[in-house]
């Protein structure tokens, strides 16, 4: 075969490059190479964001923690407060009642005083009493006996027996009796017995107004 035979004519071939040697020995595009600096750095990141993670779950749940022994802590101071409260109220309501009962047993004390300094030098009173004995007592026109105090026999047992006579209970008889106390009396028939002293008249008194406060009272010794 002769030398021209070898040629192929350039419309034949297409495009064409021209060739460039150095393609044959270049290197082939390797992995990227990990330094050891990078996976420290990334694992100190990765343990960095899970520290970061832990504590902020800790501390939420030591904050819900604290948030509740918060709750619980005034829940237990508002139900001594109203414990306390209560006691209050219901010791002021008895300190007012031990005041008002004072008071009363003070008054009531004033009262019997007035009335013996009174009953010391006046007995006007004791007619309507024995009337009112009288009338409670002798419905059945029963005779009786009204003992009175020996002063006021002798001041009112006229007026007495006169004032039982218009009340048409002239079939009582009027004694002096020293165990009777000026201003009272005492009924009797042989029926029922009727104190109307001054003593059982005062305890009647002040028992209607919740009081024990007797007419003569005891002292001390």
């Amino acid at each position: 075969m002769s030398r021209t035979a070898r040629l192929i004519p350039a419309e034949a071939l297409g495009a064409a490059s021209p060739w460039n040697f150095e393609r044959m020995g270049a290197p082939v595009e390797s992995a990227p190479v990990i330094r050891p600096e990078a996976v420290r750095d990334a694992r100190a990141m990765g343990y960095a964001e899970g520290h970061a993670a832990g504590v902020a779950e800790a501390t939420a749940q030591v904050q819900a923690e604290m948030q509740e022994a918060f709750e619980r802590l005034m829940a237990e101071q508002a139900a001594r407060f109203a414990a306390l409260f209560d006691a209050a109220q219901t010791g002021l309501a008895q300190a007012q009642q031990d005041i008002a009962r004072g008071s009363l047993e003070i008054a009531c004390a004033l009262a019997r005083q007035v009335l013996r300094r009174e009953l010391a030098h006046s007995s006007d009173g004791l007619i309507e009493v024995a009337h009112e004995a009288v009338q409670a007592l002798l419905e059945d026109g029963r005779s009786a006996t009204l003992h009175v105090s020996p002063d006021d026999h002798a001041r009112l047992g006229e007026a007495l027996e006169q004032a039982l006579a218009q009340s048409q209970a002239s079939q009582v008889s009027v004694v002096a009796d020293a165990t009777v106390a000026n201003g009272g009396c005492l009924l009797e028939s042989a029926a029922a017995r009727i104190d109307a002293s001054v003593a059982k008249r005062w305890e009647r008194a002040v028992a209607s107004l919740g009081l024990d406060a007797p007419w003569e009272p005891t002292h001390a010794a």
